[in-house]
Parts: structure tokens; sequence; C-alpha cells
């Protein structure tokens, strides 16, 4: 009888046990609940985005913008040293663009030509050289050719009504999604500098840019030998 009394207390151990290690339990642990992400966090986050790219000394962009309907296309690296240099594209044609030594110059390529009708015997004056664009043609290009400006285009004065919707990752890099009260989307980085490593459109402007390279070497050419620059003036058909 003691026998049967120990054995029957023995199974009775063992289905407790095993009762405690299911995971149907009550006693196993609750999932962690996930929230979302507060109001203040946003705001901090964009703040830093903000102050990152402030004290930012270079970036490539690349992608395309439509503002007002009008659509262009750039790949071009700035710096704070007050270099850029790259390819935009807009209607009107391929240029590729050069601000160095305190000036800008343009390379006209065979597709502005084209799209410009330009006669080859002009054309012939240009293609290839650095073309001195005056002020009022460096004018038009200054918001691809200066990084200080440029990002203040991107840069957020209100997180009114910005939520974050989500996070991915951009070339490797963990990003926070930001969707903006104006329709605009901001992809953050949340390793190392809070720096935009994407950008969406909204309002009047749709498209997507990306942020390649921050504070890195970009390798953006010096003053052109003067052998190779013309006057704009001679720009003419």
């Amino acid at each position: 009888m003691a026998a049967s009394s120990t054995a029957a207390a023995n199974s009775s151990a063992s289905a407790s046990a095993s009762s405690a290690a299911s995971p149907s339990s009550a006693a196993a642990t609750p999932p962690v609940p996930t929230t979302a992400p507060t109001i203040s966090y946003v705001g901090e986050l964009l703040t830093r985005m903000n102050a990152d790219m402030a004290s930012a000394t270079s970036v490539r962009v690349t992608g395309s913008l439509t503002v007002d309907g009008q659509k262009a296309s750039l790949d071009v690296a700035l710096n704070t040293a007050g270099g850029a240099y790259g390819t935009v594209h807009t209607a009107q044609g391929d240029l590729i663009l050069l601000r160095a030594g305190g000036k800008d110059y343009a390379q006209v390529t065979d597709d502005f030509i084209k799209q410009q009708n330009i006669p080859r015997g002009s054309a012939s004056l240009v293609l290839g050289k650095y073309v001195l664009l005056d002020a009022a043609e460096s004018q038009g290009f200054d918001q691809f050719l200066d990084l200080k400006a440029f990002l203040a285009v991107v840069s957020t004065t209100s997180t009114d009504g910005d939520t974050i919707t989500g996070a991915t990752q951009i070339a490797g890099t963990p990003v926070d999604i930001v969707a903006g009260a104006d329709g605009s989307t901001f992809y953050v980085a949340t390793q190392g500098k809070a720096l935009p490593l994407r950008v969406a459109g909204g309002g009047d402007t749709s498209g997507q840019i990306d942020f390649l390279g921050w504070n890195t070497d970009l390798r953006i050419p010096g003053v052109p030998p003067a052998s190779e620059v013309i006057d704009a003036s001679k720009f003419a058909s």
C-alpha cells in the first residue's frame, strides 16, 4: 500500500512538472506588448536629424523630384568646402555641373545638344568643355550645388502630425520611417548619426531622393584648367 501511494505521488508530481513546462500553462511568460513610438520620440528623432544634417560635411544625392510639374533627376556630390559635381537631367537635357573655386561650370552633353537643337558648329565649341556660368545661370542651379541650401529644404521645422509608421533597412542600415503631415516620408538612420537615407516628396513635390556617403571624401574635382573653360556667351546658337 505504501509503495502504491509512493507511485501515485510520483505520478502526480510528474504530471504537475509536465503541466508547468507546457506553453499553455498559466505560469508561462506572456509576450511583451509592442508600443507605438511616442510623439516626443518622433520630435527628438527629427530634431537630431536636423542637427546631424547641419553638421554634415558631404553627401551624394541621387534620385528624381517633380516640383510644380517640373521633373528633375540628379546624381550630385556636395560638400561644405563649396564643391559640387554631378549630373542633372531636366526637360532641357542632361548637364554635368561643377562648382569649384566659387564658380559654377556646366559640361554640355550630347543629350543637351539634341534637346536644344543646337547647331553642330556651335556645339563643337562647348562639347567636352566646361562652360563658365554667369550669376543668373548659376542661380538656377544653386539648389543642386549648395549643400546647406539643399539640406535646408530637406530639414523639417515642425513635427506636428508627424508619426513613425514602421522600420526597415536601407543598404543594411536600420531606419525609422517617419510620415510627415504634408505627405512626405523620411527614412532616418537609427544607428550612429540620425541622418536621412531617403526622402520621398510630399505636398507639391513628388519623387524620391537617396542620400549616400554622408561625411565621406566624395572626390569632387577642383577648378578646371583654363584651356578647358569657355565663356557662356559663346554658347549661343
